[in-house]
């Protein structure tokens, strides 16, 4: 066993951990892991050069108190080795390690039993906007698939731009040669279920929606 009078030793509760741990030491069972005995020498240094109080040490490092916790759960502090006021300080120490652990555990408790009856958030989605099942242009119901550029071109419009002398009206605009308003093939071969969707094959020779702008 190493000698542990090199490392310091702590005060009340703390230096009553250190002696769980030094009997721990002292227990010659071939199956303890070295690598168990080196942790608890580590932790014996550590509490002699600590700070903290015992009523600290769960929430300073959890790993450690709960070492020390379960190393006085199973030694026994012999009364007939050390005063009564060292098993007094053991007593406390083990008291306040076992009261922190529990009210960890209730609080962990309440922390799980909290998330279970959490009601789930209602899910948000984005309202789905209706495809558009169709566009209207000059009283023509065209298919939304169908390009809206040659649609306006299939459809006439003058605008009123002054009175000559003699009363007559001026108007510019343009008017169109194609499309269901003015080709009597479009119209036959272009509707699908209500709705406008090709030229004929002749506008579409001559060209999508052609139009010619003149004033008159």
């Amino acid at each position: 066993m190493e000698n542990l009078d090199k490392y310091e030793k702590g005060v009340g509760p703390i230096y009553g951990c250190q002696l769980a741990l030094q009997t721990f030491l002292e227990d010659e069972d071939a199956t303890i892991e070295l690598s168990k005995r080196e942790y608890a020498v580590s932790i014996y240094k550590w509490l002699g050069s600590t700070e903290y109080s015992v009523d600290e040490l769960f929430e300073k490092d959890f790993k450690k108190a709960l070492f020390i916790l379960e190393i006085q759960d199973k030694y026994y502090i012999s009364p007939n080795r050390y005063n009564s006021n060292l098993i007094m300080n053991c007593i406390d120490a083990f008291s306040s390690l076992k009261y922190q652990y529990e009210m960890i555990l209730k609080n962990e408790f309440k922390t799980v039993a909290s998330l279970k009856n959490l009601k789930p958030k209602k899910k948000i989605f984005a309202k789905k906007v209706a495809p558009l099942k169709y566009y209207v242009v000059c009283n023509i119901k065209y298919h939304p698939s169908f390009p809206r550029e040659w649609a306006k071109n299939s459809c006439d419009y003058y605008i009123k731009t002054c009175d000559d002398e003699d009363g007559s009206e001026c108007y510019a605009g343009c008017y169109s040669w194609s499309g269901p308003e003015h080709c009597e093939m479009c119209k036959e071969e272009g509707f699908k279920n209500g709705l406008f969707v090709h030229f004929c094959k002749y506008c579409v020779g001559l060209g999508f929606g052609i139009r010619e702008c003149v004033k008159k």
